[in-house]
């Protein structure tokens, strides 16, 4: 988005003036390309054990689907795993609207927000915004 490259949103970031945003850059992805498909799996015990993490899923979202992310979630090698999958799926709500449902146990949650695809903050912002502020400040989903 073009707001990104405006000289109060750079100053707001801390971005220096002469840093432009640009959807894809090839620097990067060339930088990354050596272990793009190596497994990080491994990491994921460690992680999980000391840093709190969300997945989440817009419910449309026909390239990256919930049911994929919950079996790769199934298959972490994580001593709470069997907890998290048999935790109690909760509805969230935002403005009295269901936004999607959540299911959380130790560290983890898993998010899936309705009436979105795979760009959840496109799609669904105000509810994005919500999502991301609650995680991050611990606050109630139900």
């Amino acid at each position: 988005p073009e707001w990104l490259n405006l000289e109060s949103t750079k100053e707001m970031l801390h971005v220096p003036k002469n840093v432009n945003w640009v959807e894809c850059n090839q620097d990067v992805y060339k930088a990354f390309y050596a272990d793009i498909m190596t497994s990080m799996s491994p990491l994921f015990p460690y992680i999980l054990d000391n840093i709190k993490v969300m997945f989440y899923n817009g419910q449309d979202d026909l390239i990256v689907n919930s049911i994929g992310t919950r079996e790769t979630i199934a298959d972490i090698d994580w001593k709470h795993t069997e907890h998290f999958l048999n935790s109690v799926r909760k509805v969230w709500k935002f403005d009295n609207e269901i936004a999607g449902y959540t299911m959380d146990y130790n560290n983890l949650r898993f998010v899936l927000v309705l009436k979105s695809g795979h760009m959840v903050p496109h799609d669904q912002p105000v509810h994005a915004r919500d999502m991301v502020t609650r995680f991050i400040e611990n606050r109630p989903w139900d």
